[in-house]
């Protein structure tokens, strides 16, 4: 039973560090292209 509760919660923690990557790459590549586009509007 231990072992079984063990695996569920390894599951679990395996999936919300999934998300959480995958939130972060989201967020990283939104605010690089704000990014660049803010400053080829500075550079012009």
């Amino acid at each position: 039973m231990q072992h079984y509760r063990a695996i569920r919660l390894w599951r679990t923690v395996n999936i919300i560090v999934c998300w959480i990557h995958a939130i972060k790459l989201f967020l990283f590549t939104l605010s690089r292209k704000r990014n660049q586009h803010h400053f080829s509007t500075l550079i012009k």
